[in-house]
């Protein structure tokens, strides 16, 4: 058996979680639809009304401790003391499992008092409770993943995320069909579980990892170098690991809280606007479940530089590599400007066929191009939270995103109870409130870092080569459709020539790098020894 590599370069990291999350979201765009088409706008209302208060629970219990982990191994490697950096991990896991029940108990204990008192719609009650037992679940996954981070091996992660999401997606549509017919609630209720036996399966494989690394490297869980005896004892080091996962989960909750704002808010303001409520579920589900996926969809590349971030940068600070610090920031910025732009603007100007193609819901159409417009702030905000957090300034993240919440929450009970605004000034709101965080967070990070945004390379290139993308794909569907009316393959088309274009211009405008293209597993140098043959990329 080959012997599992030490240590991922930081942008190859990155790559592999890129493409692993790139894969869990086809899966489950793949997945959204037969369950979309099952529920309806209404069902799937159901189903997402108990995961913004899931997602905060999982945060609580798992993220910030994840983050917390990563940074603390990278540190204890990069000081040569091996088994620190597992003492870091033992007592993590356990501080996760002890959380993870505790959570979990109380999620479900308070299922039916959330859904009739949060949620306005008490059919969410068996939704919540079919949760509650993944919040354990992923709190075990979170921590070993947060060890494979550290050690700056993101391909066992890579393999638990695709593992986890073709689990949830088999369970969760086995058994929404099966449940449909006792009734919308039981359907959702089937479909929530899916996270049960996602993150079951993802702790099996993450387990076999850890035991093969185990076997494979034993040097890394052996007493070595000469910082071991630097290292707390276990209360001061669980302190100095809460001390750390606490900003960062805060920073963490920044999404599901605005999530949970739209679910808390939204369907009592249309309500209050005159829309019954099965009409305001339904609204909410175009929200929750077709513009917040797609609008996502750039997180794919941003969370995954987030992740690998976070042990980097903390790698080259405890080591005193100012600039090295400085040129991994601008690379995570640009990748996430590159994909980022042009995801915004294609969805833009065709949100409604994209909505129609996916989920046969032209209706969503408005919704996700008000949503669509946060898009960058979105990503923005994530990439610059890594870099934030790995310099160890965790708090400064969690107060930036404090504002931009607190902005969205005003905007949307302001918004949404204007008739001529409605679901869209819940989306609206949730993209100046991303703005806000994301400019606050390139403050930040300017001010400790350097100047890290380089106009030509994240801005001109890339935002030319989307305008002429959003000409071509918009000509394409326009013209396909003349021609053979048919949504879903205009759309194809349109999506296929809008990429095709944007890679082309933004090579031709000098905005596309050899490195770019080497941190593609395999291909990635042959492609560039291609391209570069007729100087389309630079050194």
């Amino acid at each position: 058996m080959a012997k599992t590599p030490r240590k991922d370069s930081f942008l190859q990291g990155a790559m592999i979680l890129t493409i692993a999350s790139l894969a869990v979201r086809l899966i489950g765009v793949a997945q959204r639809i037969p369950l979309y088409r099952l529920l309806g706008a209404e069902g799937s209302g159901i189903f997402a009304y108990p995961y913004p208060i899931y997602a905060v629970m999982l945060a609580v219990s798992s993220t910030g401790i994840n983050i917390a982990i990563s940074k603390l191994i990278a540190e204890r490697v990069a000081l040569g003391d091996a088994s620190g950096a597992r003492r870091v991990f033992r007592l993590s896991l356990g501080l996760m499992v002890g959380l993870g029940l505790v959570l979990g108990v109380v999620l479900f204990l308070l299922s039916g008092t959330l859904s009739r008192g949060v949620n306005h719609d008490e059919r969410a009650a068996l939704s919540y409770m079919a949760l509650a037992p993944a919040v354990l679940f992923a709190g075990v996954v979170s921590a070993y993943r947060g060890h494979f981070q550290g050690l700056q091996q993101m391909t066992p992660n890579a393999n638990s995320q695709v593992i986890e999401q073709l689990v949830r997606v088999v369970t969760m549509l086995a058994l929404a069909y099966w449940l449909l017919p006792r009734g919308l609630d039981w359907a959702a209720a089937g479909a929530s579980f899916g996270a049960v036996t996602g993150a079951a399966g993802s702790w099996v494989y993450l387990l076999w990892a850890h035991w093969r690394h185990r076997r494979e490297d034993p040097e890394d869980f052996r007493a070595t170098g000469p910082a071991v005896s630097d290292l707390p004892r276990a209360s001061a080091l669980l302190g100095r690991i809460i001390r750390l996962a606490i900003p960062v989960t805060l920073a963490g909750l920044g999404l599901p809280i605005i999530q949970l704002v739209d679910s808390t808010v939204v369907p009592a303001q249309l309500q209050g606007i005159g829309l019954s409520v099965n009409r305001a579920t339904s609204e909410f589900g175009r929200l929750a479940n077709v513009a917040f996926p797609l609008v996502n969809l750039p997180t794919v590349l941003t969370v995954a530089l987030f992740v690998a971030l976070v042990p980097a940068v903390a790698e080259s600070a405890v080591l005193g590599e100012r600039e090295r610090i400085r040129n991994r920031s601008r690379a995570a910025l640009r990748l996430t400007f590159l994909f980022s732009l042009p995801a915004m603007v294609g969805l833009y100007i065709l949100p409604g066929p994209i909505s129609e193609f996916i989920y046969s819901d032209w209706g969503a159409g408005p919704v996700v191009a008000a949503l669509t417009t946060g898009m960058l702030f979105l990503t923005v905000q994530q990439t610059t939270s890594g870099i934030l957090q790995g310099l160890g300034r965790v708090t400064l993240p969690v107060l930036n995103m404090g504002i931009g919440v607190a902005v969205k929450t005003i905007l949307t009970l302001i918004w949404t109870a204007q008739p001529q605004f409605g679901i869209n000034g819940a989306a609206y709101a949730t993209a100046v409130g991303f703005g806000v965080a994301a400019v606050l967070n390139l403050v930040s990070v300017t001010w400790l870092v350097g100047n890290v945004i380089q106009v030509g390379d994240m801005l001109v290139r890339p935002g030319l080569a989307s305008v002429g993308m959003a000409f071509a794909a918009g000509a394409a569907y326009n013209y396909v459709m003349a021609l053979h009316p048919s949504n879903g393959l205009a759309t194809v088309v349109a999506i296929c020539l809008g990429a095709l274009v944007y890679g082309l211009l933004l090579a031709l405008l000098g905005g596309l790098r050899r490195a770019d293209l080497e941190m593609l597993p395999r291909v990635g140098p042959r492609l560039a020894d291609l391209l570069q043959s007729f100087y389309l990329v630079r050194r």
